[in-house]
């Protein structure tokens, strides 16, 4: 396929999940909030808010770097997947460590904190799966990433909206969303493992650094 047709179809791919995403969200809030009523729709809409910030803060610019560099090289792509993996472990944790923290602090209603701790660990699956994601875009198949944005918000639609209409609540939803990520994430790894080719995982430490150096920038920018 010649440049033009795959940044056609690259483009498109992606344009067309945002529209189905952001059809389905609205959606999902509307039935939420219907059901469910403000307070808890407000709750739910803070934790969502809350997880999308330590989601960000746990990619640290790392996937700006890696699609940059592979886009150059991608026979680097093994290298830089390895190494982000773990990259990506190390942040991932530190982020729901911090969320955890932040959430108990705040002294919220017992189930709004009980939500928030299931959603701790849907941010971790969330945060890994974007650890394959990228190579995604610096190979150029985003009709890959498109699948799985549209796979990730149907099923939590579909299941959002059995839970509540089984006479479900806040810590249904979030144990929908915890599900939602662990399946996206085991879809995330199957694609990339078709697509690369992953040998052992080996640490590389300078490489690590130069990673976290350059994602700085890409931090900053965002």
């Amino acid at each position: 396929m010649d440049i033009k047709k795959t940044i056609i179809k690259n483009i498109s791919s992606l344009l067309g999940a945002q529209i189905i995403t952001t059809l389905l969200k609205t959606i999902l809030l509307i039935y939420i909030a219907r059901t469910l009523g403000n307070e808890i729709f407000g709750k739910y809409s803070f934790i969502i808010s809350l997880t999308a910030i330590f989601l960000m803060i746990s990619d640290f610019g790392i996937k700006g770097v890696a699609i940059r560099d592979i886009a150059r090289n991608t026979s680097h792509v093994s290298k830089y997947l390895k190494n982000i993996i773990i990259l990506k472990l190390l942040f991932s944790l530190l982020s729901i460590f911090i969320f955890i923290l932040v959430v108990t602090l705040l002294d919220m209603p017992q189930d709004t904190t009980q939500a928030s701790y299931i959603f701790a660990g849907g941010l971790f699956f969330q945060s890994m799966s974007h650890a394959f994601r990228w190579t995604f875009h610096a190979l150029q198949t985003m009709e890959l990433e498109a699948l799985q944005r549209v796979v990730e918000q149907v099923l939590i639609l579909i299941l959002s909206v059995w839970f509540l209409w089984q006479g479900f609540g806040l810590i249904a939803l979030s144990l929908v969303f915890l599900f939602t990520q662990i399946s996206i994430f085991c879809l995330s790894a199957f694609f990339v493992i078709r697509k690369t080719k992953i040998h052992p995982i080996k640490v590389d430490l300078p490489f690590c650094k130069y990673i976290i150096k350059t994602a700085m920038f890409f931090a900053l920018s965002e």
